[in-house]
């Protein structure tokens, strides 16, 4: 069949075709490739990106590279951003500095490839006093490993990972020397439905999360690990705070560290404080629907709420040892054994709390060895015994003083207290 076109759809063709051309053309002119080795300060702009990555790019040689508002970096596949060198001694910083209108952003070359990310490694520039590497105001798409820091760590402020690739590992990974001062910064982090879990961190020392958000990870929000060998070097205890920050619908499965702590895991060698955050709509397999936290001294769990979240074995809202609970709210959580809402394998003194709407086969909403001052206990269940307290263990140092129970119930012995 032979096609008769008149003079203007052969015109209005031949445009079409040009134009097609011109803008390949200049998308193919815009991109800068980036190869190799980067051993002189360099600044990445709007006005030439995207920067490709093709391979391992390394900054080092006390090199600065700096990103400014705008920038859009893309991996290809298996390429990865390296700051730093693997001796300590081969120094490299990367000053990421978007803004709330301009962001930076991380995103794979390939969609739907599994490309790499950065990392910042031991000679990467940390200074206690902010100097040394920082990502400002910069967001990851669909990268398939974000952000590592191994041995040295950015403080990170209004940095946004969405849908992380990788199931089997978190999307931000910190690894520090568990003797080292090194500390993470992190405000406003936000890490969303990544595969793998939103974030873990090891070693280091005081750190701090303000105002983050950890949303619909797969393998738990958060984890944090900061023990210290006992054999080592003898060392501070560690202070750590986790301030406003907000963990939602985020799962610890079977097959990821037993399945503890669906929003967070938080152990170690240190004095916690887990101040003003949410954790709501968590799910573990194991223990901590919403929290597992132990740690030493004067470790604190204040004003925070916990609903909605579920466990499979025992602490619905949270799992505790040997700490004090102080206005917190804990509605609507369960657990499949013990504590809906609160679960201790050892003491724990709670201060000013409501406890409400909680189940589980055993207390309702609480288990272990509870003093409770001036709290709340309403319309609790427990499939077996003690609606609103299952006292476990031992009755020692057990108490309660002032408060309120109400509409609390159980199947077998104990409505409020067994």
């Amino acid at each position: 069949m032979v096609s008769h076109r008149t003079p203007v759809q052969r015109h209005y063709l031949r445009n079409l075709a040009l134009a097609c051309l011109l803008i390949a053309s200049t998308r193919a002119s815009c991109q800068t490739i980036i190869t190799g080795v980067i051993d002189r300060s360099t600044t990445w702009t709007a006005a030439s990106s995207p920067y490709v990555l093709e391979g391992d790019v390394e900054v080092v040689g006390g090199a600065t590279l700096s990103l400014l508002g705008g920038v859009r970096v893309e991996f290809e596949p298996g390429s990865r951003l390296l700051i730093g060198g693997e001796d300590a001694a081969d120094t490299g910083r990367m000053l990421v500095v978007g803004t709330g209108s301009a962001r930076v952003v991380f995103a794979p070359a390939v969609a739907g490839e599994p490309s790499g990310g950065v990392e910042l490694r031991p000679g990467a520039a940390w200074e206690a006093d902010g100097t040394g590497s920082a990502l400002r105001f910069a967001r990851f798409e669909s990268v398939h490993r974000p952000l590592t820091m191994r041995g040295a760590a950015a403080t990170l402020e209004d940095v946004t990972v969405l849908r992380a690739t990788d199931p089997l590992r978190p999307a931000v990974i910190v690894e520090l020397d568990e003797q080292a001062d090194t500390a993470l910064l992190a405000r406003r982090l936000q890490v969303f439905e990544s595969a793998g879990g939103g974030m873990s961190v090891a070693g280091g020392g005081n750190h701090e999360l303000v105002e983050c958000r950890f949303l619909r990870n797969a393998g738990r929000g958060l984890r944090m690990d900061l023990y210290v060998d006992p054999f080592g070097p003898p060392r501070p205890i560690t202070e750590v705070r986790v301030e406003r920050c907000d963990f939602i619908e985020n799962t610890a499965q079977d097959d990821d560290e037993r399945g503890l702590g669906g929003g967070a895991l938080l152990g170690g060698s240190t004095i916690w404080t887990v101040e003003g955050c949410t954790f709501e709509n968590n799910k573990s397999a194991s223990d901590g629907g919403g929290l597992v936290l132990g740690g030493y001294g004067d470790t604190t769990l204040r004003s925070c709420v916990f609903a909605g979240n579920t466990s499979g074995y025992d602490g619905g809202g949270v799992k505790v040892s040997g700490i004090v609970i102080e206005d917190c709210r804990f509605a609507g959580n369960t657990a499949r054994n013990r504590g809906g809402g609160i679960s201790t394998d050892g003491s724990v003194e709670l201060r000013r709390c409501v406890l409400e709407g909680n189940d589980a086969q055993w207390g309702g909403a609480a288990q272990g060895r509870i003093t409770a001052i001036d709290c709340e206990f309403v319309d609790n269940f427990a499939r077996e015994a003690g609606g609103a307290m299952r006292v476990q263990y031992s009755t020692r140092g057990f108490r309660v003083r002032g408060g309120v129970f109400r509409g609390n119930r159980a199947d077998g012995s104990g409505g409020a207290i067994d």
